[in-house]
């Protein structure tokens, strides 16, 4: 499994608000150097439903910075902490767009790391989901993709490879979820818990091989499936074998005792299958990450786009609602 990249820290944004309070009532815009300002008089919009704030802090701005390096656009309030939907890009070239809370990242929004290159690949990182205090924290989608250079990003489904973390998170940290892999043609997806560091690990945890057509089932310690259950699939998706398998020291095929019957591990086994077929888990991803970035790269290079109310609905859309991995595989085989 990949390590996610590190997260840049929000820095602030400092201004003074009686100068800038002067050139709206005079104006209705203030501008100095790179940044424009206008005030927002309906900011509901941009908020969480269930939001409530007192009336010195509905008074918001919607701030542009134009500075290449730093290009920001977004949502500030009184005091000019971020303070709702924003595009905020950090000088290594990394960016964020979605909430804030008090000047750090909050509830739902994308940071996506700069793209690095490799021969003729450009590998990219991005995150998806809820955030808390700067972390990604609770339900999400960590991605890591590799498409070629002279392709558009998002372009080209059946030649990207990718892996994809799908699940819960805390403090920055994969907890428990799904660990998707696109290799070619290839497909391959671990469902259970992780060690702080990214390893596979605990009871109950199942591994599906595509290219093999073999799902284990049972024990990960430090990565490694370590005793449980291997079921074999023929080319019809019909179970065709069952063993008991146990890592036998450093032997890593380790000791194979054939079954007769276990129809409870055959059925778990069997619907496990069924559900990573069920939907096409893997170009969901793809699609829907296609759709938020392409949002943000044609729409949010204009300080009026979040003058209207379509804004903050466009960006409370992108839910990935349509992702249920996780719960599918938990509301049908209780793990």
């Amino acid at each position: 499994m990949h390590t996610p990249n590190q997260i840049q820290s929000s820095s602030p944004i400092s201004f003074k608000t009686l100068e800038i309070e002067q050139s709206l009532k005079s104006t209705g815009i203030f501008k100095k150097g790179t940044f424009i300002i206008k005030q927002l008089t309906d900011f509901d919009h941009f908020r969480q439903d269930d939001e409530f704030v007192s009336a010195e802090e509905d008074y918001v701005f919607a701030l542009q910075n134009k500075d290449p390096k730093t290009p920001f656009l977004g949502v500030v309030n009184y005091y000019f902490k971020r303070e709702g939907y924003c595009l905020n890009t950090y000088l290594n070239g990394d960016i964020y767009f979605g909430y804030y809370k008090n000047d750090l990242r909050n509830k739902q929004g994308l940071y996506s790391f700069k793209p690095t290159k490799s021969e003729n690949n450009l590998l990219s990182q991005f995150y998806y989901g809820l955030w808390e205090n700067d972390l990604f924290n609770g339900n999400g989608i960590y991605l890591w993709l590799k498409e070629k250079e002279d392709k558009a990003p998002f372009s080209d489904y059946d030649n990207a490879n990718f892996e994809a973390f799908v699940g819960n998170s805390n403090e920055g940290k994969f907890k428990k979820g799904a660990l998707i892999s696109k290799e070619g043609k290839n497909y391959f997806v671990y469902y259970g818990n992780f060690t702080n560091d990214g390893k596979k690990e605990g009871n109950k945890c199942f591994y599906y091989s595509s290219n093999l057509e073999r799902l284990c089932y049972g024990t990960f310690e430090n990565g490694i499936f370590i005793e449980g259950y291997v079921g074999n699939f023929d080319k019809n998706g019909k179970l065709s074998g069952l063993i008991i398998y146990k890592k036998d020291g450093d032997n890593t095929k380790g000791e194979k005792i054939k079954l007769k019957k276990e129809p409870e591990i055959e059925n778990s086994l069997i619907k496990i299958r069924e559900i990573i077929f069920s939907k096409n888990y893997f170009n969901l991803i793809y699609e829907e990450f296609a759709k938020i970035i392409k949002f943000r790269d044609e729409k949010m290079n204009n300080i009026e786009i979040i003058m209207t109310e379509d804004y903050g609905n466009i960006i409370k859309s992108f839910q990935f609602n349509k992702i249920t991995l996780c719960e599918d595989i938990e509301n049908n085989i209780g793990l």
